[in-house]
Formats: C-alpha cells, structure tokens, sequence
C-alpha cells in the first residue's frame, strides 16, 4: 500500500463465505493509530472481503508497516477473529490530498 493512494484490500478467507458473517470488522493498526472498517464500508462476494480506501485512510500511516486482522459474527451468533497480517506501507513525494 502506498500512502495518500486509495487501494483495495483484499482479504480471502478460508472455510467460510462471506454470506455466513453478519457483522465484519477490519482492522489496520500502526502504534496508536487504528481504524476500522466495517460492513458498510466492505464489499463481499463469495470468500472474498474487499476493503476499499480513501487517501485520507492510507495517508494516517506512518512508511513501515501496518497490522490488519478481521474479526466477525457469524449469523448464528460465533464470533471470529483471524490471525493478524502485516502488510507495508510506501513512502509518497508530494504529502496530503490530491485531486
């Protein structure tokens, strides 16, 4: 990921559709700044989770890397979590929003 860029996150899960979860929470983490996305901002379609994100998300990030984990409930009422994934954030040149 790229700082101040919009990327998708894609997550694919294993042993479970997406139709089975309730309520997803996806969460990227970088020493005390954390945000989380949750179903009205995730996109589902079979195992996959799609996470898309604006320049403001990826420009609270610091270059290095960032920790994402999903957590879930499933509509019988388990309540998951999955193990926690590192993925790297890139420098930019030119800071800040662009239009």
């Amino acid at each position: 990921m790229r700082r101040g860029t919009t990327p998708t996150l894609k997550i694919y899960l294993m042993g479970i559709a997406t139709d089975e979860l309730k309520n997803i929470y996806v969460t990227m983490k970088q020493r005390n700044i954390e945000r989380t996305k949750t179903n009205k901002d995730i996109k589902r379609d079979g195992n996959v989770i799609s996470v898309p994100l604006s320049q403001e998300d990826t420009l609270d990030f610091a270059v290095g890397e960032i920790s994402v984990q999903i957590r879930a409930t499933t509509h019988s009422g388990l309540a998951l979590a999955s193990g926690i994934k590192k993925v790297t954030v890139s420098e930019i040149l030119k800071e800040g929003v662009i239009t």
